[in-house]
């Protein structure tokens, strides 16, 4: 040890010895300095190899899921429509857009809101396009409770969704007559429902029993709707006879203001 501790001090008694030693430290340091920056951009770019590439993809959106047989669809626009033209027939309209590698669509319906729909019938897709596809499907629907409806859309690889659900009413067999808007202004609307083709006359008679406006016109079978211009009429109360040979009278009342 005392040998060491002399040796130290007579070096650094040496003229030169002191910034020699300085030197070597800043030329050791700088040497340390290159060799972490060669470790950093070693690892940083190996830590960029294993980076995987990422790509976002676009996925379409479905309202199938959870279901193992339903995945992503082409289509990418389904709104269905209902209405009632007769007491056996209601009328489907739907509409599509990007319509690419459809097969065709189930119509499917369920009574009183069972939850258990079946098909009632089937419609071809039309030419894949992007354009906006309208279909019309009249179903064969006498039920005078309320019938759901939906679309299940069939992809030609096994794919399907399902549209939005619709309701429809049913009309009772008996026959009917309805007036609405009730009260009224210068125009009524004037609904008759009956079980056969015939020819009426539509009289509206006053609160005094005057008649004041007489009509006639021919139905059909089912449900017949059409206006009439009541802008001639006083305010007041009126009643409608519609009569039909051989047949029921049928008799409303309603208000013009």
């Amino acid at each position: 040890m005392r040998r060491l501790l002399l040796l130290l001090i007579t070096c650094s008694s040496v003229p030169g010895y002191s910034q020699l030693l300085k030197n070597n430290l800043v030329i050791k340091k700088n040497v340390l300095s290159n060799i972490s920056n060669i470790i950093f951009k070693k690892t940083a770019l190996n830590s960029l190899l294993l980076q995987p590439l990422v790509t976002l993809v676009e996925r379409p959106v479905t309202n199938c899921a959870g279901n193992p047989s339903c995945g992503p669809l082409s289509l990418t626009s389904l709104l269905l429509q209902a209405k009632r033209l007769t007491m056996e027939t209601v009328r489907l309209n739907w509409k599509t857009l990007n319509e690419i590698d459809t097969r065709g669509f189930d119509i499917e319906r369920s009574f009183d809101n069972t939850g258990s729909f079946f098909k009632t019938g089937f419609l071809n897709s039309v030419v894949n396009d992007l354009q906006e596809k309208k279909y019309i499907f009249n179903d064969n629907n006498s039920y005078e409770g309320t019938t759901f409806y939906r679309l299940k859309q069939l992809d030609a690889d096994g794919h399907f969704t399902y549209s939005n659900i619709v309701t429809v009413k049913g009309i009772s067999k008996d026959e009917t007559l309805r007036v609405y808007p009730n009260p009224a202004d210068n125009f009524i609307w004037v609904q008759v429902v009956i079980k056969k083709n015939s020819h009426a006359s539509l009289t509206f008679f006053d609160a005094a029993g005057k008649q004041v406006m007489q009509q006639s016109k021919s139905f059909i079978k089912g449900v017949n709707t059409g206006t009439a211009d009541i802008s001639s009429l006083a305010t007041g109360i009126y009643t409608l006879w519609v009569t039909r040979l051989h047949e029921k009278d049928m008799v409303i009342k309603f208000i013009k203001f």
